[in-house]
This record gives structure tokens, sequence and C-alpha cells, in this order.
């Protein structure tokens, strides 16, 4: 069963789903691009495949278009 260490960051980031945003650029150095919004969404990434795969987390960010 996964920690605390690995359930605060999952957290924080359904809380506020900027947070992911702003911890790319914090990594990598590349400037988040303007955006009107940003949430979470269905975390499922399975494929017709027998592999199932899920992330943690998924945030989408949008343009005001």
């Amino acid at each position: 069963m996964p920690g605390l260490d690995h359930e605060m960051p999952i957290a924080l980031i359904h809380n506020r789903p900027e947070t992911a945003l702003e911890l790319l650029h914090v990594a990598t150095g590349v400037p988040i691009p303007p955006f009107a919004a940003a949430r979470v969404e269905s975390v499922d990434s399975t494929q017709p495949v027998p592999v199932e795969r899920r992330a943690d987390s998924v945030v989408v960010d949008r343009d005001e278009a």
C-alpha cells in the first residue's frame, strides 16, 4: 500500500492542479504556456491490449479558446 510520501503530492495536485505545472517548470526550466484553467481528469489510460496503465493523477491545462 502506498505511503504518505506517495499520497501527499497526489493530494496536493488534486486540490490544486496548477501545482503540477509549477513543479514541471521548476524541474525542467521550461516555461508554462498561458492557460485559463487546469483540472484533474480521469487517470484511466488503459489500452485494448491486456496491459493496463493508470496514472496517480492527470492534469489538463486549457487556454481561453
